[in-house]
């Protein structure tokens, strides 16, 4: 007695194991890609911050070095949730203000984002009204940045 044998059976478990192969396969090409592209640095940031705002006929920022001063404590607080909470408290701790008033400088900012490349967090930053204006205010002339991991952390002022 010969079995019968059902091809569409056949068929319909063979396509959804070659469904979930083709899903696995875009989960680990995603991973791996964002893993890979958001390796920038704050220079790269900085760069295209300056970019941006060359393109639209904005001065651009000069490096600070005093801005730059543990920036990289300042990028673990955002990093670990932190975010603009404790802003005041750090540029307050680095000597950027003194008595809730920026010292050396008429103002002073804060932006950080996350995105898989500083063109990207340029782009969120333009696409945000708030972050569109002090990212492209004439009077803010000197600057720093830092990023890691896809995160990044840009502090602004006008001196």
């Amino acid at each position: 007695m010969a079995k019968h044998i059902n091809i569409k059976k056949i068929l319909l478990f063979g396509l959804a194991g070659l469904g979930l192969i083709f899903i696995f396969c875009i989960i680990f090409i995603v991973f791996i890609i964002t893993r890979v592209d958001n390796k920038y640095t704050g220079e790269e940031l900085f760069n295209a911050v300056n970019i941006h705002r060359k393109d639209i006929g904005v001065q651009e920022l000069q490096l600070d070095i005093n801005l730059c001063d543990n920036l990289v404590d300042r990028w673990k607080s955002i990093r670990d949730g932190d975010a603009h909470r404790s802003f005041e408290d750090w540029a307050a701790k680095e000597g950027l203000v003194e008595g809730g008033v920026a010292k050396n400088f008429k103002l002073l900012g804060e932006m950080y984002v996350t995105a898989t490349t500083p063109n990207n967090a340029v782009a969120w930053w333009v696409g945000s009204p708030g972050h569109k204006l002090t990212l492209e205010k004439p009077e803010l002339n000197v600057g720093c940045a830092y990023a890691n991991d896809g995160t990044g952390v840009l502090i602004v002022a006008e001196k």
